[in-house]
This record gives structure tokens, sequence and C-alpha cells, in this order.
């Protein structure tokens, strides 16, 4: 039970005895049912978040005060200080381990520590001697040495900094080789996989497992670019469809899960939404006639496309057709790089493309104004902005075309926004001639009951009265 609710249960529970709703072993039951502790004694989360930023204060005043005097020490004496930092964070990671229950508070901590001293002697000591390596190795060093660490005390933030640095490898200055980068990359992801998936099963804190979840999928992302950026196949395009489309249908697939599935929903939305701008550019059909395609780049393409087809299965299966519309996304642009590449000229592909994006935005508004789900309204009016800006920004249009583009557009919005109101407006008066039926309706009722009442009651006195008279003629 969420921790929130508990206490409120906890407190309600002494009430609910006093006025006579609940037993003495009714609230023996509840309490064992629910697994409710007493209150542990201790500081309260405001007291610890103040003592944290008291401590933060003294460490930031300590490294201001080494930053001012750190040349002023030999290479030998900042190499002792490095030293000295790494062994107080190896010493905090032992008794961590010793003394403390894995994944909780002073855990979490200790691995926080650890891994920021090792970070921070790792550049200081690349500072001190000047190796010459960008920061990107110093980076993967760290990341891979404090795994252990978070893997030994369960730390869900140490995770989360993990995967944040994994993202920021993405972005680094190539130390390595590009094949060795986009490996490296891959390696930590799947090194945080068996914890996320352990988490997922048995975290103790949802609101962490949400955060791990944003940061896993955001890794997972980054990853994804690396690679699709480094190879440069002519398929970018597609590959971010792919993975976009198969991130929501995971989110989408396992909603009932709990709001830790949010993350994918909202990274793959953020996919699609680059995927309609880039698709809708003339440029972008432009590069894929000139980029040649290699036998590597077609397999994964045919491998990734059955991937996004089972996942279309899966969500026609249990009927969210919504989800299934937008899967169908990579296979419109697979089907707008073969248009390209067997000669049609790139205005057409772009308009192919516009004209699935009007679609299912279209099937969004519509869903989402039957279903009351702001999320799929807000989903159409941001594929069609996006539409927009792309055509707004596309150097392949002149400024005539650019307007006939707007005009177009702008006529299909206020359309359906009339569509909309008036659809609005009939569900309204329904409604209001509905109640006003069931109004008519109740009253008609009570008369009814009332009317009969007086009928039954007049039939019993007369019957009464009968009787009596035929007694006094027989007496």
């Amino acid at each position: 039970m969420n921790k929130k609710i508990a206490k409120w249960l906890q407190g309600e529970l002494p009430l609910w005895k006093e006025k006579g709703w609940l037993s003495e072993a009714g609230q023996t039951q509840l309490e064992a049912s629910y697994n409710m502790e007493k209150p542990a004694s201790g500081p309260s989360l405001t007291r610890i978040a103040v003592l944290l930023l008291g401590a933060v204060l003294i460490g930031l005043g300590i490294f201001l005060l080494f930053a001012g005097y750190w040349y002023s020490f030999s290479p030998n004496g900042r190499f002792d200080w490095t030293i000295t930092l790494v062994v107080a964070s190896l010493v905090i990671l032992g008794l961590a381990i010793w003394r403390c229950e894995p994944g909780k508070r002073w855990a979490e901590g200790a691995t926080i520590f650890y891994m920021l001293a090792l970070g921070g002697s790792t550049f200081l000591m690349a500072d001190t001697y000047y190796t010459g390596e960008s920061y990107g190795l110093y980076l993967l060093i760290v990341l891979i040495a404090s795994l252990p660490a978070i893997y030994v005390l369960r730390s869900s933030l140490g995770m989360i900094g993990y995967l944040l640095g994994a993202i920021l490898w993405c972005f680094a200055p190539y130390s390595l080789d590009i094949t060795l980068n986009v490996m490296a990359v891959w390696l930590l992801i799947l090194g945080a996989l068996p914890f996320y998936m352990v988490a997922v099963k048995h975290s103790s804190s949802y609101s962490m497992l949400v955060w791990l979840s944003w940061a896993y999928v955001a890794a997972i992302f980054s990853a994804f670019f690396l690679t699709i950026e480094s190879n440069r196949a002519g398929l970018e395009l597609y590959f971010v469809a792919t993975l976009a489309v198969s991130t929501y249908a995971i989110g989408t697939l396992m909603r009932d899960k709990g709001l830790w599935t949010l993350p994918f929903r909202t990274m793959g939305s953020i996919g699609l939404l680059y995927v309609v701008i880039q698709g809708t550019l003339l440029h972008t059909w432009n590069i894929s006639i000139q980029d040649a395609l290699n036998g590597l780049a077609l397999t994964m393409a045919i491998l990734l496309g059955a991937v996004c087809a089972y996942f279309l299965g899966k969500l026609v299966m249990k009927r969210e057709w919504v989800a299934a519309v937008m899967t169908l996304t990579p296979f419109i642009v697979g089907f707008g790089l073969l248009l390209a590449n067997s000669g049609a000229m790139p205005l057409v592909v772009s308009i192919v493309f516009d004209a699935f994006v009007l679609l299912t935005a279209f099937i969004l508004f519509l869903r989402g104004t039957m279903d009351k789900r702001v999320g799929y309204v807000n989903g159409a009016i941001l594929a069609v902005l996006a539409l927009i800006l792309a055509r707004f920004f596309d150097p392949g249009f002149t400024f005539f075309e650019r307007g006939i583009s707007f005009i177009s557009i702008g006529i299909l919005v206020i359309v359906v926004n009339i569509i909309y109101m008036w659809s609005k407006s009939n569900n309204k008066l329904g409604k209001a001639h509905e109640e006003r039926k069931a109004r008519r309706q109740a009253f008609r009722q009570s008369l009814r009951e009332q009317y009969g009442e007086s009928q039954n009651d007049t039939f019993t006195n007369q019957k009464t009265l009968s009787n009596d008279s035929d007694q006094g003629g027989l007496l």
C-alpha cells in the first residue's frame, strides 16, 4: 500500500473505532492486512533535507577552499589529496556495505558519495598529469567502476546517475573509435538492465521507479541516436520511427502496470513528433536518395519492421486502435523511402507522409473527443503544429507554396474545431433533453404512485362501508 494512504488509514482507525464503525478485532485485522507499522522515531523528512542542505554547503565550502589553493600544491601533493579522497570514499562504501540495509537512505547516500568522489578524483588526476585524453574516457571509467557498488547497495539514485552518465557519454567527444563508442554505450545500458527489471518487480519506492524509468528510456533513445548518426545508413528516419513506435507500444500495452510506464509513452510520443518534423521536410527525402543503402542496414530495417509488426498485432488484439494507427508510422516512412528511391519527387513523398499525419491527427482528435481523453486531443494539436512549424522552416518551399500550405492547414483546423463545437453542443442538448425526460418520467411515476394509493384507500373505505351495511341488514 502507498505510504500516504497507509498513514491516512492509520490516523482514521481510532476515529472509526470511537464511532463504533470498527471493532477491536477489525482494527487488528486491518493493521495486519495492510502491514501498517508504527511510525519510527527519528528525524522527519524536512529535518533530513535541512541537514542534507547543511552538508552540501559544507562540502561546497571545502571544494572552494581546495580550488583556491589547488595549483599551489605540487603534483605529488595533488596526487596525495586525490588518493585521500578515493580512500575516504572506499571507507564509507565499505561501512555502508557492512552496516546499512541495501536500498535504504544511507546506502543511497554512500553510493552517491562514492560515485562523486570517484569521478572527482579521476578528473583531478587527469588534470594533474595532463594525460591529453577527452573527458569521455574518464566518464566511462567512472561508470564502469561505479556499477558494482550500485548493485551491491541496490541504489536507485546511483543507477539514475549511472544512466545520466551514459546519456552524457553519447554526446561526449569521441575518445575511442566510433564503433567502440557505440558498443560502449550499449554495454552500459545492458549493464543496467538487470537492475531495472528487478526494480520493476520489487521496488519499495514507486516514485523512484518512475524516475528510473525516465532515465532508462532516455538513455536508450540517446544510444539509438548515437548509433544511427554514426553509421549514416540512409535509413535514419525509419530507425527513429521504429524505436519511437516500439517504445510507445510498450508503454501502451503495459498502461495498467502503473505510472512507471508513462516515460515509455512520453518518450515514444516525442520520438514520433521528431519523425513528423523530419518527414515533412523535402530535404529529408533528398538526402535519402543520395545515401547508398548497404546490406546490414537493410537487414536491420527488416528486423525492426518485424518488431513493429509484432507490436501492431498486440495492439490490435488489445483493441488499442489509436496506438495501432500510430504504429503504422515506420511503414509509411519505409513506403516514402521506396517512393523516393524509385524516382518519385520529394514533394510527392512529403505530401503522402503529411496526409498520413493529418489522418492520424484527426483520429486522435476524434477519439480524444469521444472518450474525453485530453492526451489524444493534445497529441493531435501537437502533430498539426509540428507540420506547420516544419513547413515554415522548410527551405525547399517557396513563400507562395508555404502560404498555400498554411491556408490549407488553417482551413482544416477551423473545420475540425467547428465539427468539435457542433458535436459538443449536440451532446449538451441531448443530455439536457434526457435530463428533462427523466424528470418528467419521475414526476409521472410519483403521480401514479400517489393516485394509486388514493384509489386504493377509496376502494378500501367503500368495501368497509359495504360490509358494515351488509352486517346491519342481517341484524
